[in-house]
């Protein structure tokens, strides 16, 4: 009686579709990480890209003072980035409020005592004591220094931050005007393309083309970012393992779409804006995000597989002080993409990006440039879930009902070919 249960037609079913559905929960996803970041290493290099990492490293550190450095430093830099032609900067460092500087207040309130005031004596003296208290003024406005370089470079894309949720209902803040100029409404993005098949739809899910969702913002602040070319978000999507194998290219906060830094330096590179951006959809309805020739890669939510190149990295380096002093000639960034950001351990976040060790986000921030600009950049294709379902059925098939009935020899050849062949499709699913 058991013998007939076991080999019953519906129980062997039963135990085949259980062994498809328990092979595609996230169980298994260890192992597809575990390939992705073996692969990912020795994927092909981007292709020579106009881009340039100024990186705030342990030697400018040393050199210039700890961290943090007086605002004006990063003025200065941008002012030699703008007078030697980058074609544009992305900097990384989220100033969020203006800078408190007690010293500045003082000046200001005794600029305004001697003006107030009717003093006796030669006036050329205190127009002269005048002029030495707004030139001492203007040395400590950090903040106006860097307002002005930023303007006047006219190419600057400062950085956002967004917290992942969903807005509060209650929350009484409301997008103001310069996170409403450099977003764009999410249903007025052009989508191209047909609705995938509905057996599609069966074996693969509801999934729609959902950007993350952030609840809250941090944005550089009113002065300094209505000043900036565009504005773009420095979030990076972290798996469940802390290591960052894929980027939200898009945002989505209270109906707006807020594009990553790299994908706002993407647009300046091909001197366009948001306004250029659509999306084209695939026989199976999976998005490619399309700026005028350049088409990048995406899963439905938006977000770029990223496989991080630490010799290409080293080679597009220069400190942050070897250019301000002038050891490395600062005409190397003409016409170039230059990204500013920390990248010394002590200072800020660095993440795991596989088999490549930690990066900074400035240095995650150019590769993922590079990737949008090159043709070797890595993907996932639309049809990659259908195939591993077909080949999960083709083994659990031989599993449920030939190696039963074969020599033991015979049935381990055929799950030596299948092993086989299931690394070779893995392997050239992944890069």
């Amino acid at each position: 009686m058991l013998k007939k249960i076991i080999v019953s037609p519906l129980l062997q079913i039963l135990l085949l579709t259980a062994f498809v559905f328990a092979a595609m929960l996230s169980a298994l996803m260890p192992l597809e990480n575990a390939n992705f970041d073996l692969w990912s290493s020795h994927f092909r290099r981007p292709v020579d890209q106009p881009i340039a990492i100024v990186a705030i490293d342990e030697k400018s550190v040393a050199r210039i003072g700890d961290w943090p450095w007086s605002r004006d430093r990063i003025a200065e830099m941008a002012r030699l980035l703008s007078t030697h032609q980058a074609a544009a900067q992305g900097i990384c460092l989220l100033f969020a409020h203006p800078d408190l500087n007690p010293g500045l207040d003082v000046l200001e309130s005794l600029r305004e005592q001697i003006s107030a005031e009717k003093w006796p004596g030669d006036q050329r003296t205190l127009k002269r004591l005048e002029g030495m208290l707004d030139h001492a003024k203007d040395g400590l406005d950090h903040d106006g220094r860097l307002i002005q370089a930023v303007r006047q470079a006219k190419n600057v894309v400062l950085p956002l931050y967004f917290r992942p949720g969903t807005p509060n209902a209650t929350d009484a803040e409301d997008l103001t005007g310069v996170l409403i100029i450099h977003s764009m409404n999410a249903q007025s993005l052009p989508v191209v393309g047909t609705k995938r098949p509905w057996l599609v739809d069966i074996v693969s899910g509801d999934q729609r083309h959902l950007p993350m969702a952030a609840g809250k913002v941090r944005v550089t602040f009113d002065d300094l970012a209505t000043k900036a070319g565009a504005l773009g978000h420095l979030n990076l999507d972290e798996d469940s393992d802390g290591t960052l194998r894929r980027v939200p290219l898009l945002v989505d906060y209270k109906g707006r779409l807020f594009a990553s830094l790299a994908l706002q330096l993407t647009l300046k590179h091909l001197n366009t804006n948001l306004r250029a951006l659509a999306i084209d959809l695939d026989f199976l309805s999976q998005p490619t995000l399309r700026i005028k020739h350049v088409r990048i890669d995406t899963d439905e939510a938006f977000h770029m597989l990223i496989g991080f190149d630490r010799q290409w990295t080293r080679e597009h380096t220069y400190s942050f002080v070897d250019l301000i002093d002038g050891s490395i000639d600062p005409a190397i960034v003409k016409n170039k993409i230059v990204l500013i950001g920390p990248t010394a351990d002590t200072i800020g976040q660095h993440y795991r990006v596989g088999a490549a060790g930690r990066a900074s986000n400035v240095e995650i921030q150019a590769n993922i440039l590079a990737r949008a600009l090159s043709t070797a950049r890595l993907s996932r294709p639309s049809w990659a879930r259908l195939l591993e379902i077909t080949a999960l059925f083709y083994f659990a098939f031989f599993l449920i009902f030939v190696i039963p009935r074969v020599q033991f020899k015979v049935g381990l050849a055929i799950l030596v070919v299948f092993a086989a062949t299931w690394y070779v499709m893995t392997v050239g699913l992944m890069p």
